[in-house]
């Protein structure tokens, strides 16, 4: 079988016509206090165009079914961390693939994600659960008899759905991500993760529903194999901008047109939402956009410039990283915190210790800025996000420190020496549009879930 190397680097704001959602997602964890819409919402835009939101929580939130027994909010972010080091190497690699050969071709990437929904597949509906990821396109489940799937994770199975095909080897889909069938005439696939751990199975298509949508001809991956690394995983629904993702198949880029928002919860005990559609890019006062960039080589991923930041009053400037169109720093949901580039990493700690001068700063395992907070009354200050069209995204404390397992507050950036990446603890309580046919991503500031 052949193998594919795939990753991810993986004032509330008021809509005119968005939908969006309270807090905690009952219908995924109904015995916990979370409060939310009970179902799933969706509207027509027009003749041809709809809008679909769904509550979005993460993966280990404690209104999430796949929170493992026993362990710290803390401690858990703590692993996520970690696990960021496995793609940056990955981009890395691929990065310097791409620099050797211009005319590369480079794989689909497909990564773990953070943050889960819930989305039928089949006919009759079989109720799956996935995470979702800026930074994959190809879609996966685990199928029945799967082996190493999540134990607590829906199954499809196959043979309950009328509508459920798998492709052949010489079908186009199955071509796109150079799958293989070995003595086997049905497509098969195997997802190579950049930390080793790998996810097997079949390429088909099936039903989705998405709403009240009902959408023929979905291409998926059917797993029936994963290795023990990728336990944690449920499922995942690729948002990236390449091949197979469900913002490019059709019907499904016909009936969103390219479109997408959400807004990442920031806490254990809330949801936030997903919004699939045109309405997710409904103009606001309070929504400013800056430009989409992509890169041929990394077309899965999504690019924005950051031309500068700010610690309090001190700006540091960003080096522009290697990108055919300029300078690009990939904005993703599957990474935890965000990276620079060395020079620009270091200016910024640099600025940022200064400013907190009265206290030692102490290193938890990667992290090197990190303070006891437990009992000061020291002023954190704020860090300003520059981007190009004088987009300022002002990010409070609560966007700059993650509480580490020992107590300690710490500095939510790193150092990098692939690409510069915006994390999701810097995007949590924004609400983010992805607006791919008009080349544009949009912030404001939202409140994603009140308190439960």
């Amino acid at each position: 079988m052949m193998k594919m190397e795939f990753t991810a680097i993986g004032s509330s704001l008021i809509l005119s016509l968005a939908i969006t959602f309270m807090c905690g997602v009952a219908e995924i964890a109904p015995g916990l206090n979370c409060r939310s819409s009970d179902k799933i919402l969706n509207r027509k835009v027009g003749k041809r165009s709809h809008s679909v939101s769904f509550p979005l929580i993460h993966i280990y939130s404690e209104c999430s079914p796949f929170r493992p027994p026993n362990r710290t909010w803390e401690s858990l972010m703590s692993e996520k961390i970690r696990g960021d080091a496995n793609r940056l190497r990955f981009l890395k690699r691929t990065s310097r693939s791409s620099k050797e050969d211009a005319n590369a071709n480079v794989p689909v990437r497909s990564g773990s994600g953070e943050y889960i929904i819930q989305v039928d597949f089949g006919t009759p509906k079989q109720s799956m659960y996935t995470l979702i990821d800026t930074g994959s396109d190809v879609a996966w489940i685990p199928c029945k008899q799967c082996q190493g799937c999540h134990s607590t994770a829906p199954i499809f199975d196959p043979a309950k759905s009328s509508s459920y095909k798998p492709f052949a080897c010489d079908s186009q889909p199955c071509q796109e991500i150079s799958g293989n069938c070995g003595g086997n005439s049905k497509c098969q696939f195997e997802v190579l993760y950049g930390d080793g751990t790998q996810v097997d199975g079949t390429l088909a298509s099936d039903a989705i529903t998405l709403g009240s949508q009902y959408l023929p001809n979905f291409s998926f991956g059917c797993a029936e194999s994963l290795s023990e690394d990728t336990y944690s995983s449920p499922g995942l629904m690729g948002l990236g901008g390449g091949s197979l993702s469900l913002l490019t198949q059709a019907p499904t880029a016909e009936l969103f047109g390219g479109t997408f928002s959400y807004c990442l919860p920031s806490s254990s005990t809330s949801s936030g939402s997903l919004v699939l559609g045109k309405e997710a890019a409904v103009s606001s006062s309070s929504l400013k956009f800056t430009t989409l960039i992509k890169d041929p080589s990394f077309p899965t991923f999504y690019f924005v410039t950051l031309k500068a930041i700010s610690v309090g009053n001190t700006r540091i400037s960003v080096p522009a990283t290697n990108i055919a169109s300029g300078g690009g720093t990939i904005i993703d949901s599957g990474t935890t915190i965000t990276y620079l580039v060395p020079s620009a990493y270091k200016d910024l700690r640099d600025a940022f210790r200064q400013q907190l001068s009265s206290l030692q700063p102490t290193p938890v395992e990667d992290m090197d800025t990190c303070y006891d907070l437990s009992s000061s009354s020291v002023d954190v200050p704020t860090i300003t996000l520059h981007l190009d069209r004088n987009v300022d995204l002002v990010l409070p404390k609560e966007n700059i420190l993650i509480t580490q397992e020992s107590g300690l507050s710490c500095l939510a950036f790193s150092s990098t020496d692939s690409r510069s990446i915006i994390g999701n603890v810097q995007q949590q309580n924004w609400r983010i549009v992805f607006d791919v046919p008009n080349s544009q991503v949009g912030f404001a500031q939202e409140q994603c879930a009140a308190p439960a």
